[in-house]
């Protein structure tokens, strides 16, 4: 054989057995848990977390105290690899966040923090970092409708 034709049905079986992880934005988040680790334009950094419950609701971890607090979210695809995700009192008191995917789950971001003055928007703050989408394991999930029963007779 040809060392051309080695070469070229070498390269084809790589071709072949290599999983591309394509870098689109999913169309949708709900029942996913997305970790972002972000830094301020003011010094401040951290992780945010939450479950996103609904097509409307997310649940966020506070990591101040430790609950999980309700909130309101929009996700809107602007392009193949691109979203924006915005989460909060929408347009009173929100994060509006940008998203580049590097890959099927995970990428970056710029963001904005947005508060409410005398009725008109302004930038409180801008934010860009890191983010992960997956599948939450059952034991991440809020601890939501568990109860424990008691009957105080000791």
């Amino acid at each position: 054989m040809h060392k051309p034709f080695l070469s070229l049905l070498a390269l084809f079986s790589l071709l072949a057995t290599t999983t591309i992880d394509a870098a689109n934005a999913p169309s949708s988040i709900v029942g996913k848990k997305m970790v972002v680790n972000y830094q301020s334009s003011d010094g401040e950094s951290g992780v945010h977390t939450v479950i996103v419950d609904s097509s409307t609701q997310v649940w966020e971890y506070d990591n101040d105290d430790g609950e999980w607090e309700l909130n309101q979210y929009t996700w809107e695809v602007t392009g193949s690899n691109q979203a924006t995700y915005k989460e909060g009192v929408i347009p009173v008191d929100y994060a509006e966040l940008f998203f580049t995917f590097s890959n099927s789950n995970s990428g970056s971001f710029t963001g904005k923090l947005w508060d409410t003055e005398n009725g008109q928007p302004i930038l409180g703050g801008e934010l860009s970092g890191t983010f992960t989408i997956s599948t939450p394991a059952e034991s991440e999930l809020p601890p939501l409708a568990r109860y424990f029963s008691d009957d105080f007779s000791d």
